[in-house]
């Protein structure tokens, strides 16, 4: 195979054993069929053998010690992505590579055009605003319009800082600690030869324990639940349709706490949430990586609607402290782009249909629709239209403010709505309160067993 020049950054490279008859028909392969696409993606082939050449490209894309053996390994043949993420065994099976070349040369790109108006419409009028600007009402009415033209919704500066940094320690704690979570996987099968479909790790948390993750989580979803609401009144007037798609969520799943390790420029595929009815209405991620900077990966891609839409909506940095609210179905299909940094993040789903299968909160009741305990205080009310809402409830402070006199009363509970699935019994009771607290909102407890990885993003 003959390839001239240094690889370029955006190069996708393969190293192959030349002494091996079996790798050089594989890179044969694998470059004709390249050749043979309507835009090739820009493509280099390296004999392992360059040990020179080997170590600039090793040096250039951060690879680690371990990663640079197997580049050695005999008879083998592994290709580079440009983000330093490694395709292994295409000796074997040179099937994942042509899958992601082929991927690649699909993928389209938004015009400047596409870029600035989405930038001009949303985007800049929300930054002219500071301290919780997402509880002003022109800011609800702006991302209530953009969640219905567009799909998704970007809130930074989300939680209070405070918050966020108690969040972020309690999810680097749990990827830090032995076993603290586990590796994330989908129906679609976790492994193939070479590749992982997704690279996250992750870990299910309930609301209203003891434990720093779950204080952090049950204070996350009260913010949630506030702006939620808050863009569902603003939305009656300038986006119709999101309010009723609002209205219609009765249910919050667990929270997961994800890390995307670098060591293995972990990734997720293009991918919707819910693509097989399981109920997910809206997914809720808050990214939790402070100093992020542009080469560090992780980005969010999201595309056009539609299940084989290839065509890029936009691209989004996760940032500390900023929220992603986007529809769980085939509006927003997405991927993960490969990680270069550690990339942390905290997801919850909320649900406009029980799924028997993973415990749910309902956020019209005082229980759990699966195993949650009784008793526990209701979400916070709605506010009054036009009115900035008030700030969640924070643990161990002290209560919030009374509603505003003449205030239009909390909508009534949904009736008739689906009875929730039977308390899974057999189970560990939730950790007692703590003293002197104020009542979290009502939550999941370990009641149930988190739920299967296969309903993961």
């Amino acid at each position: 195979v003959a390839s001239s020049g240094a690889a370029a950054p955006g190069d996708v490279v393969v190293v192959y054993d030349p002494s091996s008859r079996q790798a050089g028909e594989t890179v044969l392969r694998v470059e004709e069929d390249n050749a043979r696409a309507p835009r090739p993606v820009a493509y280099r082939a390296l004999k392992a053998t360059d040990e020179v050449a080997l170590a600039e490209l090793a040096a250039a894309r951060g690879l680690s010690e371990d990663a640079f053996k197997v580049l050695q390994r005999p008879s083998a043949v592994t290709a580079i992505l440009p983000s330093g993420a490694l395709i292994e065994d295409l000796e074997v099976d040179p099937g994942p590579l042509i899958r992601e070349l082929r991927y690649r040369t699909c993928l389209e790109q938004p015009t400047p055009e596409e870029r600035e108006q989405l930038e001009e419409a949303y985007l800049k009028p929300l930054q002219l605003l500071r301290e919780r600007w997402w509880w002003n009402p022109m800011a609800m009415s702006v991302l209530a319009r953009q969640l219905d033209e567009h799909g998704f919704v970007l809130i930074d500066g989300f939680l209070p800082e405070a918050q966020a940094r108690h969040l972020r320690a309690a999810n680097e704690e749990l990827y830090r600690s032995e076993g603290g979570m586990q590796r994330g996987a989908t129906t679609g099968g976790q492994n193939r030869v070479g590749i992982d479909h997704r690279g996250d790790l992750l870990k299910w948390v309930g609301f209203g324990g003891a434990t720093d993750a779950e204080r952090g989580v049950t204070d996350f979803a009260g913010c949630i639940e506030v702006a939620l609401d808050a863009m569902r009144q603003c939305a009656q007037r300038d986006a119709p349709s999101v309010a009723q798609a609002l209205s219609g969520v009765r249910w919050r799943s667990e929270a997961m706490l994800t890390c995307y390790p670098a060591e293995n420029r972990a990734r997720y595929f293009r991918h919707t949430d819910n693509s097989t009815g399981n109920g997910r209405a809206l997914t809720a991620i808050l990214y939790l990586n402070d100093q992020w900077e542009p080469g560090h990966g992780g980005e969010l891609r999201l595309f056009h609607p539609g299940a084989e839409n290839l065509k890029i909506k936009t691209e989004v940095a996760p940032l500390w402290n900023r929220l992603i609210l986007f529809w769980s179905d085939e509006r927003c299909p997405h991927e993960v782009l490969s990680a270069c940094q550690d990339r942390y993040a905290c997801t919850i789903w909320y649900y406009d249909g029980l799924n028997p299968d993973i415990p749910l909160f309902d956020l019209n009741s005082q229980g759990a629709a699966a195993g949650g305990p009784s008793g526990a205080a209701p979400p916070p009310p709605p506010s009054p239209v036009g009115a900035v809402p008030p700030p969640p409830p924070v643990t161990g402070a002290a209560p919030p403010p009374p509603p505003v006199t003449g205030a239009a009363p909390p909508p009534p509970p949904v009736t008739g709505a689906v009875p929730p699935p039977p308390v899974v019994t057999g189970a560990a009771p939730p950790p007692p309160p703590v003293t002197g607290a104020v009542p979290p909102p009502p939550v999941v407890s370990g009641a149930a067993p988190p739920p299967p990885a296969a309903w993961a993003s």
